[in-house]
């Protein structure tokens, strides 16, 4: 019985990897401005196992306090910008969501966390735990999706403590509801919380944010090709939709002619630019540019 299951699973993943061999091909022949390489920890997976994954609600839920839209333009944005240059020793690095559709939270906190430093001018150096929005959060759906408007309504109202304190533990049993009050390091909760949240549209006015106060946080349509992107300037070329994915972008480039935005992904260093990804800029790719959430940190006086 077990010989008959694991020939099975071989099978499929055979099955697969030649599926997504046969992807990696047609995009790097089409010669659309970046490299794909097939990511062998996607090409296992099935349909319903990606769904599950890239499962991020895109739109507001209905009747969901309508966030404010912040509009501001700078007269004369430079070229390239990047957040980590800008300000070094603030922007956090690359997280791994592992086996739990998490995108929802960990761009969220991550981009708290950056302001937070920025707001503080490097005073406040805390790296904030998505598992506790994971756990605690019962407006979203823990390691099967959720908004990010919940999420930033979540840290203005609830905020969020140290990931040394509630670690990140790829979602546990992957349902919300097992929030605990105490940390595993065993000091006190100590809160952060963003005072406020808001939308953000429009390539001039996503700049504006970047520039003047850091990350932010944006939700896309994931396709399939998008799991094998590896470097260059992505745009959708192949492959099926599969859901919602989000990650925080943290400034922005040319090349060649080209603009991109310079995105922080969450599925560890392995995969793209070491964790990041350059996403065309300038036309939606994928929506990336309409279904931005992101708030000011509260830092006390």
């Amino acid at each position: 019985m077990k010989l008959s299951l694991l020939i099975f699973l071989f099978l499929i993943i055979t099955v697969f990897s030649g599926r997504y061999e046969e992807l990696v091909n047609q995009i790097n022949a089409a010669n659309a401005g970046w490299i794909s390489k097939e990511n062998l920890e996607f090409s296992k997976k099935t349909d319903e196992d990606l769904k599950r994954l890239f499962n991020l609600k895109i739109d507001p839920p209905e009747n969901f306090e309508k966030t404010k839209i912040r509009r501001e333009k700078l007269t004369d944005p430079p070229a390239n910008f990047d957040a980590r240059e800008a300000w070094p020793g603030c922007i956090g690095g690359i997280s791994d969501e592992g086996k739990c559709g998490s995108s929802w939270a960990i761009p969220a906190v991550e981009a708290l966390s950056d302001r937070l430093c920025i707001e503080s001018n490097s005073t406040i150096k805390v790296r904030l735990s998505p598992q506790f929005l994971v756990d605690c959060d019962s407006y979203n759906f823990g390691c099967n999706g959720g908004w990010l408007y919940a999420a930033w309504q979540f840290l203005t109202s609830n905020g969020s403590v140290s990931i040394d304190c509630y670690p990140y533990t790829s979602g546990g049993s992957g349902e919300p509801g097992l929030c605990r009050n105490t940390c595993t390091n065993g000091s006190d909760f100590s809160f952060y919380f963003a005072n406020d949240f808001y939308g953000v549209w429009e390539v001039y006015w996503i700049m504006t944010e970047i520039y003047l106060r850091g990350s932010i946080q944006s939700a896309f349509t994931i396709f399939e090709d998008f799991l094998h992107y590896s470097s260059g300037i992505y745009s959708h070329v192949a492959g099926n939709e599969i859901g919602g994915h989000s990650l925080r972008i943290i400034g922005w480039g040319v090349d060649n002619g080209v603009d991109y935005w310079i995105c922080a992904n969450s599925w560890g260093t392995s995969w793209g630019i070491n964790g990041y990804a350059n996403i065309l800029k300038g036309f939606n790719e994928c929506g990336i540019e309409t279904t931005i959430v992101t708030g000011h940190p509260k830092v006390a006086n």
